[in-house]
């Protein structure tokens, strides 16, 4: 995709010479800048929420097809069910670096 970007005098020149002085096109200092403000400024963040969303509902899921004679899970349960779940998710990332050494 094509952009077209008008900029002052200074900027341009700030850009060329910051250009040779790296040895990059002017395309892949304008991208990247571009992608870093878009990661710190514009784009949303997930929340606590959206991260913990699927399992905290597995959670219910699995506790409401228990029954309803079943005991709820206890805050302690949730706790370690939730420490179980992030201990797997470390341990996944981990793996694979584990491997390449």
């Amino acid at each position: 995709m094509t952009l077209t970007v008008r900029t002052d005098h200074r900027v341009s020149e700030a850009l060329a010479q910051y250009c040779v002085q790296t040895n990059q096109t002017k395309s892949d200092v304008v991208k990247l800048a571009l992608a870093e403000y878009l990661a710190k400024q514009a784009l949303p963040r997930p929340t606590v929420w959206e991260s913990v969303k699927d399992f905290v509902l597995a959670l219910e899921a699995e506790s409401a097809q228990a029954g309803p004679d079943a005991p709820a899970l206890q805050a302690r349960d949730r706790k370690k069910h939730l420490s179980d779940y992030y201990a797997e998710r470390h341990a996944n990332r981990r793996r694979p670096a584990d491997r390449a050494v």
